[in-house]
């Protein structure tokens, strides 16, 4: 099991923050179905909870 999150940008373009703390729990069967292109990788301190500065 994977645990993802929907990660948004910062007004500035940085990433990036979360809206709340929900996250999902999803099958790697899913994962690479879905999401079968990386995109980026977000350093996991840098992801604050709350609005876009």
């Amino acid at each position: 099991m994977y645990e993802t999150a929907v990660i948004f940008k910062h007004d500035d373009g940085s990433w990036g923050y979360l809206l709340d703390e929900d996250t999902d729990w999803d099958e790697r069967e899913f994962i690479d179905t879905a999401y079968p292109v990386y995109i980026a990788y977000v350093e996991l301190s840098d992801v604050t909870i709350g609005s876009s500065i």
